[in-house]
């Protein structure tokens, strides 16, 4: 479901929340779990248990499209926000999202 820009932090496409466990890696730590909470085909945020300096250079591990270079732009309080290197393919981009939204058992 997309959620719309905030009027107090303005973001450049919508966004979908999801919540997909995905690998994260950083120059300054190792592959460790984070939670996608949502995404746009721009960059997406994290729950991440550490604590990620902004200016962070990351990989993402996401469905379909692999591994995803972005930057940390912000973080505060657990979360983090990322954006992407380039921008996740249009076409693909549907079938991320269904990826990272399908829940086993569901028919």
């Amino acid at each position: 479901m997309p959620l719309d820009p905030s009027p107090h932090e303005p973001r450049h496409a919508l966004r979908d929340y999801v919540e997909y466990p995905a690998r994260l890696t950083g120059t300054a730590f190792t592959s460790i779990e984070a939670l996608v909470v949502n995404i746009s085909a721009n960059g997406c945020m994290l729950h991440f248990a550490n604590p990620v300096a902004i200016g962070e250079r990351v990989m993402l591990d996401l469905p379909i499209v692999g591994s995803v270079r972005g930057i940390a732009i912000w973080s505060s309080g657990g979360r983090v926000g990322i954006e992407f290197d380039m921008t996740l393919p249009a076409a693909s981009y549907p079938d991320i999202i269904a990826a990272m939204t399908e829940r086993p058992g569901r028919e």
